[in-house]
């Protein structure tokens, strides 16, 4: 049995509701995760960050299925058994659109005046720097959230765990700034491209014979 959840809301916090698509605040980005399987440690809480794609190595590894597709999730097996988890892990988060994709925003069209999300989908059409493309990366004691054509933000989570103060543009942050912004940049290095596991012999098709 796995218990999770897609995203989280807005439930009055920073006085919002609901959510949007670039925001990237723990409220949104912390989900339940739990699982109960044959021989898992009853009761173990994993307090170091794991990710929700990490539930697929997790289910093959559970099931003794080797991928046959490269994929970058971690299986939490050992999780399971009682283990701790990776105390260093970095975790990943993006959203948001680029204003030259409007054909992926939500047509306006489709949302009455007096639809509840009629106010929400007006603002990202009328105002589409506001959902911005984003990336976020965070560890057990920071977080970074870029926002190249909006504003970014960084969090030092130790002393400010509900995110209300953002660093980013204080300079007594800029050497932790660049560490974990260098991470993320190794991050996407890493999983930008997948090689096939099908071997391609890049030879030409035959000709047919006349």
């Amino acid at each position: 049995m796995i218990l999770a959840s897609d995203h989280g809301d807005w439930a009055g916090d920073y006085g919002l509701v609901e959510k949007w698509s670039n925001a990237m605040d723990d409220t949104l980005l912390r989900v339940p995760l739990i699982i109960r399987a044959p021989g898992c440690a009853a009761g173990h809480v994993v307090h170091e960050p794991v990710e929700l794609h990490d539930i697929m190595p997790t289910c093959l590894e559970l099931a003794g299925v080797e991928a046959r597709h490269t994929h970058f999730a971690r299986s939490l097996a050992p999780q399971l058994g009682g283990a701790a988890g990776d105390r260093n892990r970095a975790v990943f988060s993006e959203g948001g659109y680029n204003t030259s994709e409007p054909h992926a925003f939500e047509p306006l069209a489709n949302f009455p005046e007096a639809h509840i999300y009629y106010p929400k989908i007006l603002l990202e059409n009328k105002r589409p720097e506001l959902i911005s493309r984003t990336t976020t990366i965070r560890t057990r004691v920071d977080k970074l959230v870029l926002r190249p054509a909006g504003e970014s933000e960084q969090y030092d989570l130790q002393r400010d765990p509900r995110e209300l103060h953002n660093v980013f543009h204080d300079r007594s942050y800029a050497g932790r700034r660049e560490e974990i912004r260098a991470r993320m940049l190794d991050w996407y290095i890493r999983t930008s491209d997948a090689v096939p596991f099908e071997r391609d012999d890049r030879s030409l098709p035959a000709r047919r014979k006349r």
